[in-house]
């Protein structure tokens, strides 16, 4: 179960923008089928199953800008960078400058930006030293069912790698009129636990709370911070 199948469940609207060119193979169009499906597509982010389901929910960055010009977008919408434009090693990083900027502006511009937050997260810390060991007090297993346990019979000597902790320090944004100017936290006030920390699930959390969905997706998402 996804976060897409979590709105879907409890009708929230959403959509997943995308570079409507279809990638970065020098496709033509969008017809070509993955999975069986009518969309190609040649990302991860969107090809994983609980995503793919929902391809009448893909609409391509183009539609993205118009909608938020005409204040029309879902009440949650997920921008997939094209890969040119994702702030990762060896692209141009002033693609991805541009790609923040156009974003930003279609929404600052747009008539509904008095009731919009804009979150840009990272998916990893850059590769760079970090000094803070990750933490790991309170931190749950996530008990998803894609968790891959020892073999009974491997001769791999290590278990099964339980997520008990958090990874490298990456980096969030979090834009909106409703954020007071310069504001830098470090760590979430309101728990829900008080070893809750902020990490890549909050996104998930924070949906999950701010349309009142039914539950979780998992124990992680439950105790993030949002």
């Amino acid at each position: 179960m996804t976060i897409y199948d979590n709105c879907y469940l409890n009708n929230v609207s959403f959509n997943i923008y995308y570079n409507s060119t279809c990638g970065d193979e020098n496709r033509t169009s969008c017809e070509t089928a993955w999975g069986g499906g009518s969309v190609y597509v040649d990302t991860p982010d969107m090809a994983m199953m609980g995503v793919a389901r929902h391809t009448d929910h893909f609409q391509g960055q183009d539609v993205f800008y118009k909608q938020a010009a005409a204040g029309t977008l879902p009440q949650f919408s997920f921008i997939n960078p094209p890969s040119e434009a994702c702030d990762h090693p060896c692209h141009d990083m002033a693609k991805g400058e541009r790609l923040l900027k156009d974003v930003y502006e279609g929404v600052r511009n747009g008539p509904k930006w008095s009731k919009t937050l804009m979150l840009v997260m990272y998916d990893d810390w850059g590769g760079t030293y970090d000094h803070v060991v990750p933490p790991t007090e309170g931190v749950p297993d996530d008990e998803a069912p894609c968790n891959v346990p020892k073999e009974p019979n491997s001769d791999i000597s290590c278990s099964g790698f339980d997520f008990k902790r958090l990874g490298l320090r990456s980096t969030a944004m979090v834009i909106s009129p409703w954020v007071k100017k310069a504001s830098i936290i470090q760590e979430p006030q309101a728990g829900p636990y008080n070893t809750s920390q902020w990490e890549h699930s909050s996104a998930s959390s924070t949906i999950k709370n701010l349309f009142n969905l039914s539950t979780f997706l998992t124990k992680r998402d439950a105790w993030a911070g949002t």
